[in-house]
């Protein structure tokens, strides 16, 4: 899975009118290169400002659901 390859699928989620989809995937083009700037300014305009966020809360379910 290569950072560009999730950033096109983005763009295509957004095409769609999937906006979530679309953060998730540029989401993952940030973590697979934090320096791809596109990615990071195409979340800035959707309304997302700290792109780490969702990192964390993707993996957090996992974590909580192994709790007694």
């Amino acid at each position: 899975n290569s950072a560009v390859t999730h950033f096109w699928l983005g763009q295509i989620h957004l095409s769609r009118q999937e906006k979530q989809k679309a953060i998730v995937s540029l989401k993952t083009a940030l973590e697979l290169d934090p320096s791809f700037d596109r990615a990071r300014r195409l979340l800035a305009m959707l309304g997302v400002t700290d792109p780490s966020d969702g990192a964390a809360s993707r993996k957090k379910p996992q974590e909580t659901s192994q709790q007694p």
